[in-house]
């Protein structure tokens, strides 16, 4: 990234990641005025929007590695019940 990117606006882009509003992730990264208007503002900025499709697949990766390590505990326990 070319631009440096403020600790609110990395809040706001792992909020909105994990699937809060752009007005509510901006309100939580601390954006107290106008936060509809802030959160419209930063997914227009290329660092941002990095930074929120980087969290995202994190969290997708994430959330595959959990379901493999719950559908290999599920396998065990009918291997186990057998």
């Amino acid at each position: 990234m070319g631009k440096q990117v403020s600790v609110k606006e990395r809040l706001f882009a792992r909020y909105v990641a994990e699937g809060r509003t752009q007005a509510e992730s901006a309100r939580m990264a601390g954006y107290a005025s106008n936060p509809d208007k802030k959160g419209s503002e930063l997914v227009k900025k290329a660092e941002v929007v990095d930074l929120i499709n980087q969290r995202g697949a994190e969290l997708a990766e994430d959330r595959a590695v959990s379901l493999r390590e719950h559908l290999d505990t599920l396998a065990a326990l009918r291997d186990d019940a057998r």
